[in-house]
């Protein structure tokens, strides 16, 4: 499997550069939605995903997730978030993608929800998208300070015989730091060893721990050397995808897992030709952000 890097796909409407970019560098992406990018035609996405099968790149989707929980307290808005994700799933579709990624929410910025109430309403959406997209959907970490929440709804959707491809976890290490506050090799453990019984996707980012940053590997605060020794512990198989959200933490990232080795190795990472990829140009793009 490769390693990802995300791609949010309004950035290659608004540049189309970006899909040359990824192209000439041999970058497999996470494609991000939002609600600009889900509401383009379906011609265009078709035009996108052609070129990413002409190159021989393999795609994964991020699924919509700014305003978009489908537990929210407010019905309307929850019913409109469902809508959001099934209209990803079938742009995954389209992709052919390799796997989804979804935020749940059982934990907002301000307050967790009632448990009973949560799982009884993701059950509504969650199962439907991997049969949707023919493809397995694994379920991130955002706000919570635990890693129960998702652990009891990933136990309840796998009970759904068809779910189809399945249901994983996304552990967003950069999520656990910031949002969650945790911070020590320690604090990991708790983590991985719910997680881990679980298909397993990592996202990797850094930060100081006062804000999702999304800054290079290795330039934040969060304890990479401790969590690749904990899964190597665990003999745990993951795939995993880069979000660096500047080309100064993409390059800070690509140092860091050309540095290591066992752990590039491990995640089918493919060191860049990094004179084929126009950082200068992307740059621009990305500070319109």
């Amino acid at each position: 499997m490769p390693c990802y890097i995300n791609l949010p796909l309004r950035w290659v409407h608004e540049q189309p550069a970006w899909t040359d970019w990824f192209v000439n560098g041999r970058i497999a992406p996470e494609l991000g939605l939002d609600a600009e990018s889900i509401a383009l035609p379906d011609s265009w996405h078709r035009k996108i995903a052609a070129q990413f099968v002409d190159a021989g790149l393999s795609c994964a989707v991020h699924l919509p997730f700014w305003d978009v929980d489908p537990s929210d307290f407010d019905a309307q808005k929850a019913a409109r978030a469902r809508d959001a994700l099934q209209r990803g799933a079938e742009l995954a579709l389209m992709y052919n993608a390799r796997h989804m990624v979804g935020h749940p929410y059982y934990r907002t910025k301000h307050a967790e929800k009632i448990m009973d109430t949560w799982l009884e309403s993701s059950c509504r959406i969650w199962p439907e998208l991997p049969r949707i997209a023919g493809a397995p959907l694994f379920l991130e970490n955002t706000y919570e300070t635990s890693p129960d929440a998702i652990t009891a709804l990933v136990e309840l959707l796998q009970e759904d015989a068809a779910v189809g491809p399945g249901i994983g976890v996304c552990f967003d290490v950069g999520h656990w730091h910031s949002f969650g506050g945790k911070s020590t090799p320690e604090e990991l453990d708790p983590w991985l060893d719910r997680f881990c019984p679980f298909s397993l996707h990592l996202h990797l980012h850094d930060n100081d721990g006062s804000s999702d940053q999304h800054l290079g590997m290795g330039t934040g605060g969060i304890p990479y050397d401790a969590l690749w020794t904990k899964l190597d512990a665990r003999k745990k198989r993951i795939t995993a995808t880069l979000e660096p959200h500047n080309t100064e933490a993409f390059a800070a990232s690509i140092a860091w897992m050309d540095a290591h080795t066992a752990v590039a190795d491990a995640l089918g990472w493919t060191t860049l030709r990094m004179d084929a990829l126009p950082l200068a140009e992307i740059e621009k793009s990305i500070a319109k952000e």
